[in-house]
């Protein structure tokens, strides 16, 4: 009788340990499936990263930032932040009548101007809009001696509306 229980739990230890060998070989086999998943995913996810970062430099390729010559233009000012001081100066011209600069009548509301890319020393280009209509702008612009910006409109297109 004991030689039969010993070889009933020798059996039964078998059992167990083949369970938990096959159990262990699918987790592993998992494991490496979702790893090779993940490495994969991650060379996409470089190669799209990589993608945009060279769009992104191309972007910044027209912009005040990045134009040495244009920011060596203003090195007789006492300015940080060329593209901020040019921007808070146009929203500036914002009023409730509209927008001088903007040579369309609102018919929705008073046009005004609410996204801006500085571009260089000279111009700016901006968006326009009545809440409804909307169009962009190429502006010129001057710092005085005085630090007062003018602005003159060089080009401007109005989208049709969309119905």
């Amino acid at each position: 009788m004991k030689k039969q229980i010993f070889m009933y739990l020798f059996v039964f230890a078998i059992l167990a340990l083949i369970f938990q060998y096959v159990n262990a070989k699918k987790a592993y086999e998992d494991t490496g499936r979702r790893i090779d998943n993940l490495a994969k995913e991650n060379t996409k996810l470089k190669d799209s990263l990589k993608h945009m970062l060279i769009e992104l430099s191309d972007y910044e390729y027209f912009s005040i930032e990045n134009d040495t010559q244009a920011l060596e233009y203003f090195y007789d000012y006492d300015i940080d932040n060329i593209q901020k001081y040019v921007s808070d100066k146009l929203i500036a011209t914002n009023t409730k009548e509209g927008n001088p600069l903007i040579p369309y009548v609102g018919i929705d509301g008073t046009m005004r101007i609410n996204k801006i890319r500085v571009v260089n020393h000279r111009w700016v280009l901006c968006d326009f809009s009545d809440g409804k209509n909307w169009g962009q702008l190429v502006i010129e612009y001057f710092i005085n001696d005085d630090y007062s910006v003018e602005f003159n409109t060089i080009a401007h297109v109005m989208y049709p509306q969309n119905r």
